[in-house]
């Protein structure tokens, strides 16, 4: 049975020159034909081994001692612990397959590390930072500075302190000329303490910080 599934193998696997190693004398002799099987079950298998043999180049039986036989299944395994080793990606740590990836809730993509996303200091709705750069950029680029949560139904605010990582020196400027701006013609004020907008319908410019 080892010898026609190993010819099988052979043959599935391209291989058109093996040669057939045989550790005793009448299997050697039954696969050079010089020997007829006694039993009826061995002559169909060595019917099965001959008729696979026929899809081969070519197929030469060889007599081998136990020793001979050791040595070659040895060195057999050792090469396929090797070439195994060569292929297996390599194992990741504990931290690596426990390490939690998440999702932006604006492109909806996953697979994310922690340092590439973006946490709303208030609701902690979490963005991934690409995302998060183009709304405040053409948020900002649209004449408005009163921002708030992505997230649908989310009212919380979003600051220069808060967002002081997505902007570059040129937005920067942009926002803080717009708070300015804005404070002298618009009822909501942000205090320059805690960035938090604040409705003063008064006509009161002075704000109370939240903190």
């Amino acid at each position: 049975m080892a010898l026609k599934r190993g010819l099988t193998e052979a043959v599935t696997l391209g291989i058109t020159h093996i040669s057939i190693c045989c550790d005793h004398h009448q299997i050697f002799e039954l696969v050079l034909g010089r020997s007829v099987p006694e039993k009826d079950s061995i002559a169909l298998l060595m019917e099965d081994v001959e008729r696979i043999r026929q899809q081969l180049t070519s197929t030469t039986p060889v007599l081998v001692t136990g020793n001979q036989t050791k040595s070659a299944y040895k060195l057999a395994m050792e090469t396929l612990v090797s070439e195994i080793s060569i292929c297996m990606p390599p194992h990741a740590s504990d931290d690596q397959k426990t390490k939690k990836k998440d999702s932006c809730r604006f492109c909806f993509e996953d697979g994310f590390e922690a340092e590439q996303m973006f946490y709303v200091a208030v609701c902690r709705h979490q963005f991934c930072v690409e995302c998060m750069k183009h709304y405040v950029e053409n948020s900002l680029l649209r004449g408005c500075f009163q921002m708030k949560c992505p997230k649908h139904d989310c009212s919380s605010e979003l600051t220069i302190k808060s967002c002081a990582n997505l902007l570059s020196p040129k937005l920067r400027d942009i926002w803080e000329k717009k708070i300015k701006k804005g404070s002298m013609d618009d009822p909501w004020h942000e205090c320059k303490k805690c960035q938090h907008m604040n409705e003063n319908s008064s006509g009161n410019l002075q704000v109370t910080c939240r903190k």
